[in-house]
């Protein structure tokens, strides 16, 4: 590196450390594949736009059109891909988003002695900047169901509004496996399973609705989502066959994951009829493995106990599908809590499965933050130990079903706990975890 490159870099570092951050804020880079493509960003983010050039040729980027939305920062900044005298590289331009608002970032491939001369190459990205959430931790919400029980919702739209007041990037959603049934004798159509004491089934079709609805969204709405499919009858041997069906009829890619499977949900899985599914049942053993082949993750409602026993009577089940299939990696939701269960030894119970199964991860959504984690200062202090001895194991999800009202609220409960933890294993639980799992940047 010559001492003018050296000189603009140490420029270029400096202005991005001056520029003002907002909670939430994040870093966004695109390259050449985001031109003509809409990018939805926050105000107080960062942006960096990265483009192969050869400015040996005489050729170089520059900017055309920068809207009053985003502050230049420093010039851009060349980086040769070797050595070689007159190699090309990659040529990156850092923007700070400053207003909300809509806008086109123009940059054009040209020479620069040759201003009337029309570019050789263009990249044109259309930008929406929305409003900045003041938020302390910005989240991917892990778990959160796009239907209730009669498969209806409120919406995408409606669910990225919530997600963008409640500071939250993306959301891992799947839809719900089980339908409650409406008989003649029961006075109200339920939408949740505690609503009457009718049935419920399994529901296979929640994926392709799932899958449907999300892929007619917008861009900046569909990319705000990582589905996972899990429309199965957990006792059902064909379960793991209609999930590679389901796979291979949609773009390789599309599914990042399995779940959430439905196993001893105290009374959801005790409508259903039939014996009560269970972790180690051989159906979906076929699943773990098919998971495995695939580098899916499995999510998995499996209650610890029953909601009369204090011992954790179905840990053993959880535990023996842990080790038959250490190759595929098991999210256990809400660390195997439910409504009425109560297990004095659950941190205990915890410490231990997570040192003895390396491919065990644990979501802490739903009851057992406010009944467990969140009940009190000596509690919180507690889990907070624990997820600092397993910073990459936790995450942490909202757990909505179809409806978003309340949906800020059910995200920033979690500060308290999230306050606790050192910045690096907070970054870990709101999002780096779960995207690491998923496979997703």
């Amino acid at each position: 590196m010559n001492i003018k490159s050296a000189v603009r870099s140490l420029l270029l570092i400096a202005a991005l450390l001056a520029i003002p951050r907002f909670s939430g804020a994040a870093e966004i880079v695109l390259d050449d594949t985001a031109c003509g493509k809409r990018q939805v960003l926050t105000v107080g983010d960062v942006l960096e736009v990265r483009l192969p050039g050869n400015p040996t040729t005489g050729y170089v980027w520059q900017v055309s059109t920068v809207p009053s939305l985003l502050r230049q920062q420093g010039e851009v900044v060349h980086r040769s891909e070797s050595q070689r005298i007159g190699a090309a590289g990659i040529s990156s331009f850092t923007f700070s988003a400053t207003a909300q608002g809509d806008g086109i970032l123009e940059l054009i491939y040209r020479r620069p002695w040759e201003q009337n001369a029309p570019a050789v190459k263009n990249c044109s990205i259309p930008l929406k900047l929305q409003p900045s959430i003041k938020v302390r931790y910005p989240v991917v919400d892990n778990h959160l169901h796009y239907f209730d029980f009669t498969q209806q919702s409120d919406g995408f739209p409606a669910l990225v509004k919530a997600m963008d007041e409640a500071g939250v990037e993306k959301a891992v959603v799947f839809g719900m496996p089980m339908v409650k049934m409406w008989p003649e004798h029961e006075p109200i159509r339920p939408d949740y399973y505690l609503d009457t004491d009718a049935r419920a089934y399994y529901f296979s079709a929640t994926d392709l609705l799932l899958a449907n609805e999300l892929l007619r969204q917008p861009a900046e709405i569909k990319d705000r989502f990582i589905p996972f499919l899990g429309g199965i009858n957990p006792l059902d041997q064909n379960a793991a066959d209609y999930l590679e069906l389901v796979l291979n009829n949609y773009p390789q890619g599309f599914w990042k994951g399995i779940g959430e499977i439905m196993s001893r949900h105290d009374d959801l899985t005790a409508f259903t009829y039939g014996e009560p599914p269970r972790a180690d049942h051989p159906a979906l053993m076929k699943v773990y493995r098919l998971a495995a082949e695939k580098k899916l993750p499995v999510l998995i409602h499996h209650n610890i106990s029953s909601a009369v026993k204090q011992d954790p009577i179905y840990l053993k089940e959880l535990e023996n599908a842990l080790r038959e299939n250490p190759q595929t990696r098991i999210i256990w939701a809400h660390a195997g809590i439910s409504r009425r269960v109560i297990v004095p030894t659950l941190i205990a119970e915890l410490r231990r499965v997570l040192a003895s199964y390396s491919n065990l991860s644990v979501d802490i959504s739903w009851v057992v933050y406010p009944e467990y984690i969140g009940k009190d200062k000596e509690s919180l202090k507690n889990w907070a130990a624990l997820l600092e001895e397993f910073p990459e194991r936790f995450m942490i999800g909202s757990d909505k079903v179809a409806h978003w009202k309340g949906y800020r609220e059910e995200i920033r409960k979690y500060d308290p706990l999230l306050d606790l933890l050192k910045p690096e294993t907070a970054r870990k639980v709101t999002r780096k975890n779960i995207l690491r799992i998923v496979d997703v940047k």
